[in-house]
């Protein structure tokens, strides 16, 4: 299992084996892998599932009322006690097989409470009978982000107060994905990465007995492909006016990261592409960022928009705005003249993330002497900083990272003059390289105890 499903999986099983009972909400996007967490943790347990259907309260009642008739033909639920949840819980802990505490897993529940806002109240009434005292889990699972933490308060009331904890699952990092595809390299693992994300169904897709060509052609640029119609499904599940976020999407994708270049690009006024980002930010598509808290302020971009998706920022940088050549071209073709050499700038931006990653983990796993505060990255109206690591008492670790080449006294020379724009006194450097280093730089790192070199090979 990845890492930090291991973290999550532990808090559920935290929550089981307290001697009470518990409502928990597991959320996150379509895909993420809340469902394969969930049944990774109901190994060994004794469980009901149901998959919540967007229907009508009527029908809902009859769905669920077939399924558990369907698990206990020989002792059906019987009409009169189908369109009570109550009664349907007191059905489903008594004739569900194996004793002791009850996972109760509902999935995609904001469908439920869509149609039936007593639903939690229900579970608590239920919670609260003494035959049921410390015997039930239960865990509401959603794919609706947005609904998750702008809505569901509102629509569940004070009832939301009963709920244990609130886990969200993010997408994997990539660490985490260099044990999934143990078969891939650094290189490879964040050329994967970068195109398709940490999204376990899309990590779950890729053939890494292919080519990384290859597997783009087949998921994501032949028509029926899993992934050829992924960008607006996502987009259609939660927004409207598609055609004024593929627009800003592109504008993004194409590099323009403030509220003026968007503006200046798309002609939208400025009130409307702030509503537009603000909802692709409410589902998770799109991050407002800014430079760590260090150093000038002064010499810093303010409000900076990115597109956190990596497979949306790839379908809207190297595929959506040529669209018209997939129709008559071949793919193999389209990849090579659209698409391949769009695909190093990707990765530059997810080895910077990937040796942040790498850098945390350093610090957590005290490989690297430095009591970590915060992290980020530092952008300056002339130059980036690619990693900044703040320390507990104001000391500074610098990260600068190089894909394509070796690292060279440039390259350095380039960092420090960033460094000190932003008025920024590193305490130490760290210098990653891809392809290794000039032999100047190695003479420098061995002179300097504040610089460290790494390269591949060292991960």
């Amino acid at each position: 299992m990845y890492r930090t499903r291991e973290e999550q999986l532990k808090a559920l099983n935290e929550i089981y084996e307290k001697k009470r009972n518990s409502i928990t909400v597991l959320y996150g996007r379509d895909g993420i892998g809340k469902t394969e967490l969930v049944r990774t943790f109901n190994k060994n347990k004794r469980y009901f599932y149901f998959n919540c259907p967007s229907l009508s309260l009527k029908e809902l009642f009859i769905c669920l009322k077939s399924q558990i008739n369907i698990l206990n033909k020989d002792n059906p639920l019987t009409d009169e006690t189908s369109n009570n949840l109550i009664s349907v819980l007191e059905y489903i802990y008594t004739n569900t097989d194996g004793e002791g505490k009850i996972n109760i897993i509902i999935d995609e529940f904001q469908l439920f409470v869509k149609v039936y806002e007593k639903l939690i109240n229900d579970f608590i009434i239920f919670s609260k009978n003494k035959d049921y005292e410390n015997k039930l889990n239960f865990i509401l699972i959603s794919s609706d982000v947005k609904w998750v933490e702008t809505q569901m308060a509102q629509d569940i009331g004070p009832a939301v107060l009963a709920f244990s904890r609130i886990i969200k699952l993010k997408e994997f990092d990539i660490v985490d994905l260099i044990g999934a595809k143990p078969q891939l390299d650094i290189d490879d693992t964040i050329r994967m990465y970068s195109v398709f994300g940490g999204v376990a169904s899309y990590i779950n897709l890729y053939n890494e007995n292919k080519s990384f060509k290859d597997n783009i052609i087949k998921l994501a640029l032949n028509k029926d492909g899993v992934l050829f119609h992924e960008a607006s499904r996502l987009l259609k599940n939660d927004l409207r006016e598609l055609s004024q976020y593929n627009a800003i999407l592109c504008a993004m994708a194409a590099g323009n990261t403030k509220l003026n270049d968007l503006y200046e690009r798309t002609d939208f006024s400025r009130a409307k592409i702030s509503v537009y980002l603000k909802n692709l930010i409410d589902i998770d598509i799109v991050e407002k960022y800014f430079s760590l808290d260090i150093g000038s302020y002064a010499n810093t971009k303010k409000g900076l928009y990115r597109i956190k998706d990596n497979f949306i920022n790839f379908w809207y940088r190297c595929v959506y705005p040529y669209i018209s050549f997939l129709e008559f071209s071949d793919p193999s073709n389209f990849y090579d003249s659209h698409i391949k050499d769009q695909l190093e700038e990707l990765f530059k931006i997810n080895y910077v993330n990937f040796c942040r990653e790498y850098l945390i983990l350093l610090i957590k796993y005290k490989k690297i002497d430095f009591e970590y505060v915060k992290s980020g990255g530092w952008y300056g109206k002339s130059g980036n900083i690619d990693i900044c690591i703040k320390g507990n008492e104001g000391e500074v670790l610098i990260g600068s990272c190089k894909w394509e080449g070796m690292y060279g006294e440039k390259d350095l020379n380039m960092l420090l003059d960033e460094l000190k724009e932003a008025k920024i006194k590193a305490t130490k450097i760290i210098l990653f390289s891809s392809e290794g280093f000039t032999r100047d730089i190695i003479t420098v790192a061995e002179k300097n105890s504040s610089v460290t070199l790494i390269e591949n090979s060292d991960f």
